[in-house]
């Protein structure tokens, strides 16, 4: 739960937690009335978390789930426009792109110059598959190198809570010239965090998140429950490569939303800089509530109010988690991000991008245990971080296993 965060960071004798976030938990009281509210204490925790570099910050109150909501029935449009695409819709200029379970338009209230949809044949969109979102996710990456832009996004939308004015399913498509606000962020956050931490701030995010718990790794790809997301239950994955354990990742993303509820937002923007390929989700709970979500917190003061838990959203994560392959989750537990190292051996990428003091070769080498094929031996493998890699600009120094004094 995360009213026991404190003591999950302490158990786990994580490094980074404290120097990557600025943690608060206050107990507020009030006087209830005579009558109870079901679900509601009269003594409640309230849980400020702030990840001090990229100033994202969160309030966890798991009360407020509780709060009295406005509702009425939904119902699904039976006219809709999206069921005829090529009837009801603009094309962009250069035309559609067709596959198995989608096709594009243009877009008539546009973000940018280049600003298109895709459009799922299934009305629902709520029913989709592995194939299906493969399907879609083939079809935009075709879509953007039609219209060859520098910057580009993938905006999913999913029913009117979460932004959708229509309600069959469909993305939404931006390419412009300039990055997305998050990209950018992030990137000015790994740079600051470089410079007063000595290391990588998105590795040691990871390592953070694993050391509690919340992770899911599969092949190249890392699904994290956030600790401070937009709103609530929120998933962000991270890899190197646009594969298909990205792919994968993004799918069982959307499956562990709709697990939640009827409405997600989701965005998937590319490889930016120092910044991965990242997919973001958060979950706007169900269409037939009328209350809003957001608040002058959220919109003006720029602080997200959550009534979510991590920690239980790494069981729905792990619960829908669609793997690429049985013996790719066994070999990853231990958290390596699926590269390989000399001799053929398994290679263990440093995600917390901890620095230690090389005997020989000096303070900018970073060490983690691993071992190789065919061999009975612990060997320790030595890699030196260059600052526009992650996992694949290392050098490498081969020798006996033996942690210093820095790491222990």
């Amino acid at each position: 739960m995360i009213s026991d965060l404190k003591s999950k960071v302490k158990s786990s004798n994580d490094y980074y937690f404290n120097k990557i976030y600025e943690f608060e938990s206050v107990r507020a009281k009030m006087i209830m009335p005579k009558i109870p509210i079901n679900g509601f204490s009269a003594h409640q925790e309230v849980i400020t978390l702030r990840n001090k570099y990229t100033n994202e910050s969160v309030i966890y109150n798991p009360n407020r789930r509780f709060r009295p909501m406005s509702k009425k029935k939904y119902n699904v449009v039976s006219e809709c426009k999206f069921e005829d695409v090529e009837k009801n819709t603009p094309s962009d200029i250069f035309g559609r792109i067709k596959s198995k379970f989608c096709t594009t338009a243009s877009n008539l209230s546009k973000y940018a110059k280049n600003h298109g949809l895709l459009i799922f044949k299934e009305h629902d969109p709520l029913k989709f598959t592995p194939e299906s979102v493969e399907d879609f996710i083939g079809t935009a990456k075709d879509w953007i190198k039609e219209v060859d832009e520098s910057y580009w996004g993938i905006v999913w939308n999913c029913n009117w809570r979460a932004g959708a004015s229509i309600p069959h399913g469909h993305f939404n498509l931006i390419a412009r010239n300039m990055p997305f606000p998050i990209q950018e962020n992030y990137h000015l956050a790994r740079e600051n965090f470089l410079q007063v931490e000595g290391g990588d701030l998105f590795n040691s995010m990871i390592q953070t998140h694993r050391n509690l718990g919340l992770i899911v790794i599969d092949g190249t790809t890392v699904s994290m429950a956030y600790l401070t997301p937009k709103k609530n239950w929120g998933i962000l994955i991270a890899s190197r490569q646009d594969d298909a354990f990205f792919h994968n990742a993004i799918y069982s993303g959307a499956d562990t939303m709709r697990s939640l509820g009827d409405s997600f937002n989701m965005a998937i923007v590319p490889e930016y800089k120092s910044v991965p390929n990242l997919a973001l989700f958060i979950s706007r709970g169900n269409s037939d509530t009328l209350t809003s979500d957001f608040g002058t917190i959220e919109a003006l003061l720029g602080e997200s109010v959550i009534d979510s838990d991590p920690f239980l959203l790494i069981k729905e994560m792990k619960n829908n988690y669609h793997y690429t392959q049985t013996e790719t989750k066994d070999m990853l537990d231990d958290g390596c991000l699926g590269r390989y190292g000399p001799n053929g051996g398994k290679l263990e990428i440093p995600l917390s991008g901890r620095l230690a003091q090389h005997p020989e070769k000096g303070k900018d080498w970073c060490l983690k245990k691993t071992f190789s094929k065919g061999r009975n031996e612990d060997v320790a493998y030595w890699y030196k971080l260059e600052l526009d890699g992650w996992d694949d600009a290392f050098d490498y120094y081969e020798g006996p296993y033996e942690v210093p004094e820095s790491l222990k």
